[in-house]
């Protein structure tokens, strides 16, 4: 990797590694601000298909502004290669953090309406991740949460990536490319169906039942098991929380996307909801 890149942006360290690109630590000495810069990894440097997600990824998330996303400032090129420059964020993935304990109540619904958030912004752009999981959610040292990697994102060009929205990927989704991670994947990303925003929904619940679980409901050994269990297995709680917050995850990850919510405004409002019992069951007088 080059010390320096655009006689501008000098690298620290190496942040981490995964998906398609690399992530760097950098020093931008033109606005005098670390920031975080992904390059396309090595092992697809040549791959055309590769190189085009990578943008697209970088293209969907530029035209977000959401306190809950990750900041792209902009997109370089040098030696044949492209660089993504965005905000940096100083603090832990929520998968580093379930690693670390277990989450309250009042933490989980905390972040899960701050995720929720974040991507209703991105519905509301007609956008749709199709790679939510831990690792792709940060939390700040404010307990602010930011959502990574639009690597695999797609816009649903003159729609609204709600339900009935659908985004074809002709590149790939014709070609039955499964794309996403695979414990995280909706039961269309697993049969090679078209997406749209009711893929995050699945994902999103995915992701907040781990968050309650400290576990991954579907995830195995092997692939093929996960596949399985994403189509065909039945998700059930050890942990003791309200009734509201069990439905809400239910239905996030119906299996036929149609019994799901239809988008993220309606997953936040039921959010609130609990949050408000949830406070007035704390104030009530013994």
């Amino acid at each position: 990797m080059e010390a320096i890149i655009k006689n501008r942006f000098r690298i620290v360290k190496l942040l981490g590694q995964g998906g398609m690109g690399d992530v760097f630590l950098a020093e931008d000495s033109k606005h005098g601000r670390q920031v975080a810069i992904k390059r396309i990894g090595a092992d697809f440097i040549h791959d055309m298909d590769a190189e085009s997600h990578f943008r697209h990824g970088a293209l969907a998330a530029s035209r977000l502004n959401h306190p809950n996303v990750c900041t792209i400032y902009e997109i370089v090129e040098e030696n044949d290669s492209a660089f993504i420059i965005m905000q940096y964020v100083d603090g832990v993935t929520l998968d580093q953090l379930l690693k670390i304990k277990s989450l309250t109540l009042e933490q989980v619904i905390d972040i899960a309406l701050q995720i929720a958030a974040g991507l209703e912004a991105a519905q509301d752009r007609s956008i749709v991740h199709r790679d939510i999981k831990p690792g792709n959610i940060m939390i700040d040292c404010s307990s602010q949460v930011k959502i990574l990697d639009f690597g695999l994102a797609k816009i649903c060009p003159g729609a609204i990536a709600k339900e009935n929205k659908v985004c074809a990927d002709p590149e790939l989704s014709d070609q039955g490319i499964i794309m996403g991670t695979a414990s995280y994947m909706s039961p269309e990303q697993v049969k090679g169906l078209h997406t749209d925003g009711r893929t995050d929904i699945f994902s999103y619940g995915v992701v907040l039942y781990e968050m309650i679980e400290s576990k991954n409901p579907f995830s195995a050994r092997e692939n093929i098991v996960t596949l399985y269990n994403i189509l065909h297995s039945k998700v059930g709680f050890s942990r003791d929380v309200p009734k509201l917050l069990r439905a809400i995850v239910t239905k996030a990850m119906r299996k036929n996307r149609k019994y799901r919510y239809k988008d993220f405004s309606e997953i936040i409002k039921d959010l609130l909801a609990l949050q408000k019992q949830l406070a007035q069951a704390a104030n009530r007088p013994l």
